[in-house]
């Protein structure tokens, strides 16, 4: 099946033979190596001509204005790719030039069609590139676009590298008509805007580009093949020192409490998504209590002796009793016999992770049955402990019967019970 004009594949850069390579009309063994660097090679590659010396000055000048940056997303996501797979170096170049977007290091392709917009308008605005610029930009906001190549969220006065840019052009003798435009622009942002947004160097690579003839189609590779450059030198830093994994730890790091009820992709966020609840109870009114929490979205770890686990799951027989199951859904369980050290250890740790630490032993018990967490509440500015406590007066005592504490669990069911709670 045919698709396209093109029926023979063909290109004009470079043919080879067994005694000779041409490209773009030169023989690199006799007329480019040793005698041209690679930025007017590119050039040449690119347009087919070699560079003059002010197309060769602007080009390098924003090679090495643009490759480096310290550790940027394109960097960082580099990085963590090595560090999963250290050998596969070309994995991590790709992942680092795939964030070549609108936003890192593409912008200066949509700033450079932005002064070619203004400068194709400014004719019909009588020459006047100010009326042409304010009309491109405002028809811009209006469409709710943004404006390549200004502002900077590290650079808020001027990007330092724009005047370097200029500078370079304009004593090489490049086209300044770019130039112009990309000032002019900088200059009507307020006014059309609301606010000043400074010039940063996605908008000067273009500006001073354009003035020597780059094509504006190929713009974005400059950035492109400048950044491949410095992600080469990260990864071979990434070998000897690496950072890849210690990067993505803030990923990992969970975020307490921070939640708001929205819509995302369609599912709504529960209220308690993202908070750490540590139960230590057993029957109903403790895992009742972190079963709310469980169903509002809170990640809820509960503890039991092992073997048995929480009494109520024998209720009726077998260990996964329906009264059990009811109480106790949405939640993880670790078997843990905190009267050993190596658990008690692990119950600290999991303690020491929690937000809510909730437990419903009788009060004078918790010291025999679950130990006291005081000591990790000074520690966790945002830690908070709950005690569900099943209390009734104490029933008149009969004749020949004394008062036995299964008189309380029935007052708790009904109602009469305390809840006391601590915030460290």
């Amino acid at each position: 099946m045919k698709i396209g004009k093109a029926t023979v594949p063909r290109s004009a850069i470079c043919v080879s033979s067994e005694d000779a390579i041409v490209v773009r009309g030169s023989n690199p063994a006799e007329d480019l190596i040793g005698q041209v660097n690679f930025g007017d090679y590119f050039f040449l590659l690119l347009t087919g001509r070699k560079p003059d010396a002010a197309a060769s000055a602007v080009l390098n000048s924003t090679l090495v204005a643009i490759a480096e940056h310290g550790l940027v997303p394109s960097v960082q996501a580099a990085r963590m790719t090595l560090a999963a797979a250290p050998d596969a170096m070309q994995g991590a170049v790709a992942a680092g030039i795939l964030g070549s977007g609108s936003v890192i290091l593409g912008a200066s392709e949509t700033a450079g069609r932005l002064y070619v917009e203004i400068e194709q308008a400014a004719q019909q605005h009588g020459g006047d590139l100010r009326a042409a610029a304010k009309a491109v930009v405002a028809a811009r906001r209006a469409n709710k676009l943004p404006i390549a190549g200004y502002g900077h969220p590290e650079h808020k006065k001027r990007d330092p590298r724009v005047e370097a840019l200029f500078g370079v052009s304009q004593r090489a003798g490049g086209g300044q008509r770019y130039v112009e435009i990309a000032r002019i622009v900088e200059e009507i942002i307020p006014e059309v805007v609301g606010k000043e947004l400074k010039l940063n160097v996605s908008g000067a690579i273009p500006a001073v580009l354009l003035g020597v003839g780059f094509p504006v189609n190929a713009l974005k590779g400059v950035p492109m093949l400048a950044r491949t450059a410095s992600l080469i030198a990260h990864l071979n830093e990434e070998l000897a020192d690496p950072i890849g994994f210690a990067l993505s730890y803030p990923g990992h790091a969970r975020v307490r409490i921070h939640r708001r009820h929205a819509r995302r992709g369609g599912r709504m966020i529960k209220v308690l998504e993202g908070v750490r609840v540590l139960e230590h109870g057993t029957f109903i009114t403790g895992p009742a209590a972190s079963m709310l929490l469980a169903d509002m979205g809170a990640d809820v770890v509960k503890v039991e002796l092992p073997g048995t686990g929480d009494p109520f799951r024998a209720f009726k027989g077998g260990l996964y009793s329906p009264h059990y199951q009811t109480v106790n859904r949405n939640k993880r369980s670790v078997a843990l016999n905190t009267k050993k050290p190596e658990d008690l250890a692990r119950f600290d740790a999991l303690v020491a992770d929690a937000d809510v630490y909730l437990q419903n032993f009788r009060q004078a018990s918790p010291s025999r049955s679950a130990p006291a967490p005081s000591g990790c509440a000074g520690s966790i500015p945002s830690w908070s402990t709950a005690r569900s406590v099943a209390s009734a007066p104490a029933a008149p005592r009969r004749a020949g019967r004394p008062t036995t504490p299964w008189r309380r669990p029935p007052a708790a069911s009904c109602g009469c019970w305390s809840t006391r709670t601590t915030r460290a």
